[in-house]
């Protein structure tokens, strides 16, 4: 049974803070809303297992003031107590684990460099059994043990970097000694401050000169005056000061307007901290075709379960050669480029009836057959042979199946695969084992080169040449280098 709201505060717990000056906070106690989930940047659920980032809401509302998971007996569950003016909350509350584990979630709304300061805390005068976790875009960060009434777990992660939608979880497990209906209640108190973040502005342009720059994001944690750059836009010349206050850019003043802006150019200043890329590795290949007719539309496809299906969009060849990248443990003979609009292969189902296939529907009529008549074939999956059947074609679409030979043995199931229409295509002409890197974190317009090396301790060896994002977020294929090795992307100043 639930514990009474009188059995749980028996102590009281003064949480301390520390919040750094001009950031943004989000504090979980404020943020905690028992009308809304997800309220704002925060959310109240379960997980099944610590670290993983799939969690359900709570949905059915407990009392005044909670919620817990409809469809069980009130566990796992969050409160707020909002008469309590001492011991910040939410209060989390498992139960015997049986129904996953009390989850407070925030949602990272801004990129940026943040603190994950608080502490967890015994809020139940029977004692605790409860361990207590901070997961940081699924990653283990924190855990600890409280075992007793008051007792604090005190938890700082300084300087984390976030993307829009890393998640940061305070989550509680039972930890198997004592009542947990009456003994696992755990007080929450936590803030999390943007202490590093850029900012943005957005210049305007009158007959070709850039006149000025509203502000968008003004950033946190500035100690000098940061740079301001002008990228494209058509024109040339346009030079601009930021002013800086309480770690804030409070206003970009023009100090010189430029000529020939056609458009407004993108405004970059410098943020107060370049943080180090993230990167993320999967294994690829790289699919490469040549004599490509410049000018002409292909569709990527590839080949399974008998027919070809489309890969991203159709493009325009601007030279003879493309290369197609592919998961890394798929056959290169599975694709081609088929020039555009690429014909439909047609569909069409079986009719079984004791053992007998005895007739067909077509469920695609396709596209581009001509007057050609295409192969029928039908596969028994394990059961029966000799059937056969032949197509009808009327202005290059299957219209129809006629079964020549019912065969014999067939179960509900077999397959039917009408053969694909002629196609003008290209097939590979080579293939190479890469891998695709995810790097996010990046600060745009800045330099970065990607490197590798064969041994952890050797010499990094240069990629290509520097490249330029224009967002946070940019993925790369790059061809393996010998038996592999080990990747990394730096900042260049």
């Amino acid at each position: 049974m639930k514990p009474t709201i009188q059995s749980i505060v028996s102590a009281l717990l003064f949480i301390t803070v520390t919040v750094v000056s001009s950031g943004q906070t989000w504090d979980a106690t404020s943020g905690y809303s028992g009308v809304k989930n997800p309220n704002g940047v925060w959310s109240f659920g379960r997980k099944w297992s610590v670290e993983t980032e799939a969690m359900d809401l709570l949905t059915r509302k407990w009392g005044t003031d909670g919620w817990y998971m409809a469809g069980t007996k009130g566990s796992p569950s969050i409160m707020h107590l909002n008469w309590s003016t001492v011991m910040p909350g939410p209060f989390m509350w498992n139960g015997d684990n049986r129904n996953g584990y009390c989850t407070v979630r925030w949602t990272c709304p801004l990129p940026g460099k943040y603190t994950v300061e608080g502490e967890f805390y015994g809020a139940d005068s029977r004692d605790m059994d409860s361990h207590v976790y901070l997961v940081i875009d699924g990653t283990l960060r924190y855990s600890n043990h409280v075992q007793r009434a008051a007792q604090a777990a005190p938890f700082s992660e300084a300087a984390v970097d976030l993307s829009p939608g890393d998640p940061v979880d305070f989550v509680i497990v039972w930890g198997g000694t004592g009542d947990p209906g009456t003994s696992s209640v755990t007080g929450l108190g936590a803030v999390i401050t943007r202490v590093y973040a850029p900012a943005t502005g957005t210049a305007s342009v009158v007959n070709g000169f850039v006149v000025g720059v509203t502000m968008g994001e003004m950033g946190a944690g500035y100690t000098n005056t940061p740079i301001v750059r002008f990228i494209g836009g058509g024109g040339s010349g346009a030079r601009a000061q930021a002013t800086v206050s309480n770690g804030v850019v409070t206003a970009v003043t023009i100090l010189n307007p430029g000529k020939g802006y056609t458009t407004p150019p993108v405004v970059v200043i410098a943020p107060p901290y370049v943080s180090p890329p993230r990167m993320q590795i999967a294994p690829m290949r790289l699919v490469s075709f040549t004599n490509l007719t410049e000018g002409t539309r292909y569709q990527a496809q590839t080949f399974a379960q008998g027919e070809f299906s489309d890969l991203n969009a159709a493009f325009t060849a601007t030279n003879s050669a493309f290369t197609l990248a592919v998961p890394g443990g798929m056959s290169s003979n599975l694709y081609r480029l088929a020039v555009a609009p690429a014909p439909v292969q047609a569909q069409a189902t079986a009719q079984v009836f004791g053992g007998f296939v005895t007739g067909a529907t077509v469920t695609r009529g396709g596209s581009g057959y001509g007057t050609n008549i295409p192969a029928v074939s039908i596969l028994s999956n394990g059961a029966g042979s000799n059937a056969m059947a032949v197509a009808t074609v009327n202005n290059g679409i299957v219209v129809g199946i006629t079964i020549t030979d019912p065969g014999i043995g067939y179960a509900n199931g077999a397959r039917m695969i009408i053969a694909a229409p002629p196609t003008v295509e290209l097939w590979p002409q080579k293939t190479s084992k890469a891998v695709q890197l995810d790097v996010t974190l990046l600060s745009p317009y800045d330099n970065y080169r990607s490197q590798f090396t064969p041994l952890l301790g050797g010499a990094w060896i240069d990629l290509g040449e520097p490249f330029t994002p224009t967002a946070t977020a940019l993925s790369q294929f790059q061809e393996i280098v010998g038996e592999g090795g080990f990747y990394r992307v730096i900042h260049e100043p």
